[in-house]
């Protein structure tokens, strides 16, 4: 192996080793919280011995480390054996390219089914309306795309969760498309009713302005129609905003600290003394617990930690939801508290929780299944489980297949151990840290830190190093699929990507926002 004498490389060096000695503190610490500690583990780090080693070795040994830390899961899972690379042939896409694996995002789609089946089937006493799997109400942020949604509308989904107005009104037109098609079909049967939440609290006139064209557009006013809209309020002074065709969920913060009311049994109360049988549900997030399955703690200690910490936020919940719906019930029948409250055949109450973090703490609890004994329903609405990123692979890891990446060339050698490829920062999301990303079939691969259009890769392996060519080309799976996605506006789907001008494409047609200025009414 050659020698790294470049300065840059170095400085990487110093970098990362002074993350990894972060790292493994922090993995220390974590585990002698979980009482799993060794006594190695816990010896004061002045008392470890610091062998000496070369710049290579150590450069080699760290890049795998970091493999390790942020990727184990991954190179674990039996998903990643579909995470195959691209065979050779005589056209390619330009690149950066968005691949979209379509059967992965089947079998995702039917993984989810699966299991919301399975818990429905092992719970005692769980409601009829749940029998069929229905418990996910997936957020089409991840996705955006209406060739998606339709596969998802094909395999059975009729609750769906949007987070802006152009993703509501491609929805709607998608399954105006899908219920036109199946009214022509010989095979139709009766009507099915679709459920949409536009889960973000809308606070301008322009935005409430542009909801009531929409509604108004597509016909999506009445409880019975075909198509049925709700909105989410986290505060009282969004109560007269709310125009009196809307449907509402209640927005409660459980420590996310980013919408939602914390004063949970009379902000419930509240709304269902305001808006009666209008208010549907209510609607909370508990991704605060997300982080708890970083840092190279093993899955199993993530999945405790996660659990643990979700249970306690779900036995306050339930205690004040059990205080608000008790004061409710104590009205009169024909009071408007009360009939929030009042399921029947057609009318349901749902409590949303949970996205891709904790939607298997949510729907494994204890606390919520208290939910079904009270006539109420319980969901989830992860959505990045359709596509499952990096990340996601770690939070729930073998349960879905990687069905999102990102093809890139290599553009560059700039120095021993080192190549470059054209995905930077404006074609894969970075929030999420580094790496942004992870090669597939190529484990030992450590994505640096990405400039706007580049992202540099460290191969600890000279021979492997010398072996890589300009213009070869390489998947990436992104370490967070939703905000990638939006960086596009069509995707190839994989299977297809070898028949050249055959290929397969689809858009991302609800990336994006409404533009534009609304006349006020």
């Amino acid at each position: 192996m050659s020698s790294l004498t470049n300065s840059s490389t170095q400085k990487y060096a110093r970098a990362i080793r002074a993350r990894a000695l972060r790292t493994v503190s922090r993995h220390d610490m974590k585990k002698q919280k979980l009482g799993t500690a060794t006594s190695e583990a816990t010896d004061a780090p002045s008392a470890r011995p610091r062998p000496r080693v070369t710049l290579d070795s150590f450069m080699t040994s760290l890049a795998a480390r970091e493999i390790h830390r942020r990727h184990e899961s991954n190179t674990k899972a039996p998903t990643l054996r579909d995470a195959k690379g691209l065979p050779p042939c005589d056209a390619y896409p330009l690149t950066p390219c968005l691949i979209i694996d379509e059967d992965a995002v089947k079998f995702n789609v039917n993984s989810m089914f699966d299991f919301t089946r399975a818990l429905n089937d092992a719970e005692a006493g769980h409601n009829d309306a749940a029998d069929d799997g229905d418990r996910w109400r997936p957020h089409l942020k991840t996705t955006k795309s209406s060739r998606i949604w339709s596969m998802l509308i094909e395999r059975g989904v009729r609750r769906f969760k949007v987070a802006t107005s152009l993703e509501l009104e491609v929805l709607i037109r998608t399954i105006r498309a899908f219920t036109d098609a199946r009214s022509r079909s010989r095979d139709c049967e009766e009507i099915v009713t679709y459920d949409v939440l536009l889960a973000y609290p809308l606070a301008s006139p322009a935005a409430w302005t542009m909801l009531a064209k929409i509604f108004k557009d597509n016909d999506c006013s009445s409880e019975s129609g075909p198509i049925r809209v709700s909105v989410l309020v986290d505060s009282p002074d969004a109560f007269r905003e709310v125009p009196e065709h809307m449907f509402v969920f209640a927005d409660l913060n459980l420590g996310m600290n980013r919408t939602g009311s914390t004063d949970i049994e009379n902000f419930i109360y509240s709304c269902a003394e305001y808006f009666g049988e209008r208010l549907v549900g209510v609607s909370m997030y508990e991704g605060q617990y997300a982080s708890e399955s970083s840092d190279g703690i093993h899955d199993t200690d993530h999945g405790l930690m996660r659990q643990t910490s979700c249970e306690t936020t779900y036995e306050k919940f339930m205690s004040a939801l059990e205080s608000a719906v008790s004061r409710c019930k104590s009205h009169q029948s024909t009071s408007k508290a009360n009939q929030a409250f009042a399921t029947s055949a057609s009318r349901e109450f749902e409590v949303l929780t949970s996205g891709t973090p904790s939607f298997v703490p949510a729907l494994k609890s204890k606390h919520l299944r208290k939910l079904a004994s009270m006539g109420l329903t319980h969901r989830v609405s992860p959505g990045t489980v359709v596509l499952h990123d990096a990340r996601g692979a770690r939070q729930n890891p073998g349960m879905f297949q990687h069905a999102c990446f990102v093809l890139a060339t290599i553009v560059s050698k700039p120095t021993e151990h080192l190549v470059t490829c054209n995905a930077g920062s404006k074609s894969l999301a970075c929030e999420s840290g580094n790496p942004a990303a992870f090669v597939v079939n190529h484990p030992n691969w450590v994505p640096m830190s990405p400039s706007e259009e580049h992202l540099p890769i460290f191969i600890g392996d000279y021979d492997e190093w010398q072996r890589v060519k300009r213009g070869d080309h390489i998947l990436l799976v992104p370490e967070h699929a939703c905000p990638t996605v939006s960086m596009y506006a069509k995707y190839v789907v994989k299977n297809t990507i070898t028949d050249g001008e055959r290929c397969i494409q689809g858009d991302i047609d609800a990336r994006g926002r409404h533009f534009g200025f609304v006349k006020r009414s």
